[in-house]
């Protein structure tokens, strides 16, 4: 199974995650980046496994 840390070292990756953070900061709202991303990537695994 690949992990987190495997999936942000890929460029493409890097990349949508950069412009997707650009066009919220366009539309005001505030800091939607890697910082962002690892919490929802953690809370979505913490919820998939406790319901299995």
């Amino acid at each position: 199974m690949i992990t987190y840390r495997e999936i942000k070292k890929i460029p493409q990756i890097r990349t949508y995650i950069q412009k997707a953070d650009e066009a919220l900061g366009a539309l005001g709202y505030t800091e939607h980046s890697f910082a962002h991303v690892g919490i929802v990537a953690e809370k979505a695994k913490y919820i998939l496994s406790t319901l299995g």
